[in-house]
């Protein structure tokens, strides 16, 4: 009996383990859902910035510098390492509401694991529960 609480201890050790790891995936996911949607609306919204306006131009995290917008109709996109393609604007904003719906797809079936994952938690937490 003993040894089948050990195994089960073990056992809910690595569910919990890899509960929290999903939650940290999912978090990421969160994050870059919401970095795309927040690229999608600075795209939708320089598109109606008059060309020749003073724009800030962000060149890191929290660092911009003052330039001005020649050109509202296209991106410049980093197709490969050390490969760039103009694309317009509605191309770009193609593109990366493709990849939010990848990104969506991926948060729901991460989603149904951590909720399996949670259902065997309870279920194993039940039965040590049991043993005490």
């Amino acid at each position: 009996m003993e040894e089948k609480v050990k195994q089960k201890l073990v056992q809910y050790q690595q569910i919990e383990e890899q509960l929290k790891q999903f939650n940290n995936f999912f978090q990421e996911l969160n994050e870059k859902s919401a970095e795309i949607s927040g690229v999608i609306q600075a795209l939708e919204d320089l598109k109606k910035t008059p060309t020749d306006k003073k724009i800030l131009v962000p060149i890191a995290s929290g660092i911009f510098i003052q330039g001005v917008l020649k050109d509202n109709k296209e991106a410049v996109l980093t197709v490969g390492e050390g490969v760039c393609a103009r694309k317009t604007i509605d191309e770009t904003k193609k593109l990366l509401n493709k990849r939010l719906m990848d990104v969506e797809a991926h948060k729901a079936e991460v989603a149904r694991i951590i909720q399996q994952l949670g259902e065997v938690e309870i279920q194993l937490e039940e039965e040590l529960e049991k043993y005490v």
